[in-house]
């Protein structure tokens, strides 16, 4: 599954958890969550979905599907600067990423921009899509 590989990938990607000037203590591979930060979790930390996309036939037994992905970093009060470093390491670990990416093959990625905007009482939210291509085995029913 796309989301869970793409999530272990950010996890052990070393640049973006051991952040220079950023400590351990404020954001780190266990701040990296598929969909949704568990309640509580103390910012700033990092989502990722997978928010839409398309599947087709490729080839007799493959399957290429093209997702949409969207990275956020959340902050709170004078975390913007902080966020702003873990997009664009998040950002830097997957533009023009090919490869295999755990259990999914032959993966590529490209980033839109980086935006950025002010929440409430302080906070921040660094947003960016990612274009994805891979390639699966087909399955029929």
């Amino acid at each position: 599954m796309i989301l869970e590989d793409m999530v272990t990938y950010l996890r052990g990607y070393t640049a973006l958890t051991t952040i220079s000037g950023i400590p351990s203590t404020v954001f780190s591979a266990a701040k990296i969550f598929p969909i949704q930060a568990p309640t509580g979790t103390v910012m700033p930390y990092l989502i990722v979905e997978v928010a839409e996309g398309s599947r087709g036939k490729m080839a007799a037994q493959s399957t290429e599907s093209n997702p949409m992905i969207r990275i956020t970093v959340d902050g709170g009060p004078n975390q913007s600067v902080a966020c702003g470093k873990i997009m664009e390491k998040a950002q830097k670990a997957l533009e023009n990423f090919r490869g295999l990416m755990g259990g999914t093959s032959d993966a590529f990625f490209t980033c839109s921009e980086i935006r950025s905007w002010a929440g409430m009482s302080g906070s921040c939210r660094f947003q960016m899509n990612v274009s994805g291509r891979y390639v699966e085995t087909r399955q029929v029913p």
